[in-house]
């Protein structure tokens, strides 16, 4: 599946409105934002469970273009994987990490990766800069693009997590594999 085979599901009228409204950015920028935004919400609609999915301000805006049209939003979450209408509410990375242990995390951070592999393939240096669990891989980990393909394609990374629930486990070794979901 690609983000195109998505974007024919849904009314190219749709997608223009979504394109017009973001003036912030270059054409091939929208396009690439428009793309990683319909990822997110097909991913969000095939896991079908809550959960925290860290993606940049920039697919979060092309979000909120889509919930502006009010009339076709619901359409648009009828035509993804679990049909229901996708809710959004705002956090921070930082906060849900704080929230959270780090091993649940670490749980969460690979079924993102492992369902966007499966739907999508690799991340392309593009596409990675648009997931805010992918540069925190990359960025606060340490990963290799290379890396975390390896881990989202099920392969096993050694990574040290941060645990912020638990001072006494400031910085814990974790190896984070596909079958930990």
């Amino acid at each position: 599946m690609s983000a195109n085979d998505i974007r024919g599901l849904i009314s190219p009228e749709y997608i223009d409105i979504v394109f017009n409204f973001l003036t912030d950015y270059t054409e091939t920028v929208r396009d690439e934002l428009i793309d990683e935004c319909l990822k997110f919400l097909w991913i969000c609609s095939s896991i079908n469970k809550k959960a925290f999915v860290p993606v940049s301000q920039d697919v979060d805006n092309v979000w909120h273009a889509f919930i502006l049209q009010t009339r076709l939003y619901p359409g648009l979450c009828s035509i993804l994987p679990g049909k229901d209408f996708i809710h959004h509410q705002s956090g921070s990375f930082y906060d849900y990490m704080s929230a959270t242990s780090g091993q649940l995390m670490a749980e969460e951070l690979v079924l993102w990766l492992t369902e966007y592999h499966r739907m999508f393939g690799d991340f392309t240096a593009e596409s990675a800069q648009h997931w805010v669990i992918v540069n925190f891989l990359m960025q606060g980990e340490g990963l290799s693009l290379a890396e975390v393909n390896t881990l989202a394609a099920g392969g096993e990374v050694s990574v040290s997590l941060s645990d912020t629930g638990n001072p006494a486990n400031d910085q814990q070794t974790s190896v984070i594999s596909h079958g930990d979901c």
